[in-house]
């Protein structure tokens, strides 16, 4: 029993050394202002005393009320404010994304029908333009490469020289990544 006495001295004495404001007067300061007074019975000595600090505490408590009913009211209508621009947020956000989906199906469909029109163009002539339009934009060629037959692709590569097919080949490896 006494060895737990010890212990307790000695864990609070290093409290205090380590911590000297744990138990200091400025942590009891700290205390929120607007904690309702403890009614004090001894100091009451009549009943209408009594009735006149019931009422201080009755006016104190719908001021209270009051206070917090208006806080509701500013986060309720914080809330609906919040809620009408989310969803128009949304309703922008869907119609962006909207938008990007018929770009990328126009894009598509064009692509396809160049990848047609260079089909029906002999290989030669397919190798020629394909190296002019990776000159003149190396991004598109090889979209349109991807969406070509590879029995007609290995003729037009054939009919290439072999830097602009290698650069071709490329990238076009390069873009599947």
């Amino acid at each position: 029993m006494k060895n737990w006495k010890k212990i307790l001295e000695i864990t609070l004495f290093l409290c205090l050394l380590i911590n000297p404001e744990v138990f200091s007067n400025s942590t009891l300061e700290k205390v929120p202002e607007k904690v309702p007074e403890k009614i004090k019975i001894e100091k009451i000595q009549t009943p209408s005393e009594y009735l006149q600090l019931l009422k201080e505490k009755e006016t104190q408590l719908t001021t209270l009320e009051k206070d917090l009913k208006q806080q509701e009211e500013v986060f309720k209508n914080a809330q609906k404010d919040f809620e009408e621009k989310q969803k128009e947020f949304l309703g922008q956000q869907e119609k962006f994304l909207g938008c990007i989906v018929e770009k990328e199906a126009e894009t598509k469909k064009r692509l396809t029908e160049s990848a047609k029109v260079i089909q029906g163009m002999r290989p030669l002539e397919a190798g020629k333009f394909l190296i002019q339009m990776h000159k003149e934009d190396p991004k598109l060629a090889p979209l349109l490469v991807t969406e070509l037959p590879s029995a007609f692709l290995s003729k037009v590569y054939n009919s290439m020289p072999a830097e602009n097919s290698a650069a071709l080949q490329k990238d076009v490896i390069l873009m599947q990544k």
